[in-house]
């Protein structure tokens, strides 16, 4: 039985292109539009845009069951 470290399974992020790629960037993009609309619920009040990310990150991994990053 080989271990893979975690940047061994980060490897085909790196070099793969096409659908993980996509996969990536349609996940931030759903992340980045839920952190915006945290900022909005909140009145528009700056200074909390890392806890927004946070948060919207958080709901993510939740709703698709994605593990933390380690």
């Amino acid at each position: 039985m080989t271990r893979t470290s975690t940047f061994d399974s980060m490897q085909p992020y790196k070099h793969q292109q096409g659908s993980r790629v996509q996969d990536n960037r349609s996940m931030q993009k759903k992340i980045r539009e839920r952190a915006y609309h945290l900022y909005e619920q909140r009145g528009r009040l700056n200074g909390h845009h890392v806890d927004d990310w946070l948060q919207a990150e958080e709901e993510f991994r939740r709703e698709y069951d994605f593990p933390r990053a380690a």
